[in-house]
């Protein structure tokens, strides 16, 4: 799952020892979030996109931009098939919250 801290207000259940990634050192201190949204893009996972007005979205990440991904919305879990695509959302990644991947 991946969870942008950005868009959290808090989270509560943690032990005492966790916090956020040291951040300005080693390589994933320069990836960002379009990294990784590229990334699963690249593999075609299905997603369950969590949206900052609790809404959320089933669907496979088809591009990737500077801001925003286009996100094929198809049924939860299922594999991207043209057939099966709903519809084709623009999610800009600033109102993004969560990710995670179906099955996986």
């Amino acid at each position: 799952m991946l969870v942008v801290l950005d868009s959290i207000l808090s989270v509560s259940g943690v032990g005492r020892l966790s916090g956020a990634p040291d951040r300005g050192r080693g390589i994933s201190s320069r990836l960002t979030l379009g990294h990784v949204l590229r990334g699963i893009a690249r593999d075609r996972s299905a997603v369950r996109v969590s949206l900052a007005d609790s809404s959320s979205l089933d669907g496979t990440i088809d591009r990737v931009g500077s801001d925003f991904c286009e996100l094929a919305v198809h049924a939860a879990g299922e594999l991207r098939r043209r057939s099966e695509v709903r519809e084709v959302a623009i999610v800009p990644t600033a109102r993004l919250v969560a990710l995670r991947r179906h099955g996986g």
